[in-house]
């Protein structure tokens, strides 16, 4: 089974990909989840997938490694 990285990702991420954020308290925030976005689609989601890991045990991983 194929599975469409972009459309997976933003949904396990949910609305905070496309949530305005107001103040410039928030730019971090914003940041920080475009960094985790681009992290996990250049991996293959496959794998991790069938693992049964966990997604957000993924993106500390992956945020420690880089």
């Amino acid at each position: 089974m194929q599975y469409n990285r972009y459309y997976l990702l933003s949904s396990m991420m949910g609305d905070e990909l496309y949530r305005q954020h107001s103040s410039k308290k928030d730019q971090p925030i914003q940041e920080s989840l475009e960094k985790r976005f681009n992290l996990l689609s250049e991996i293959p989601l496959d794998e991790f997938i069938r693992s049964g890991m966990p997604w957000l045990r993924i993106l500390e991983m992956l945020e420690r490694r880089y």
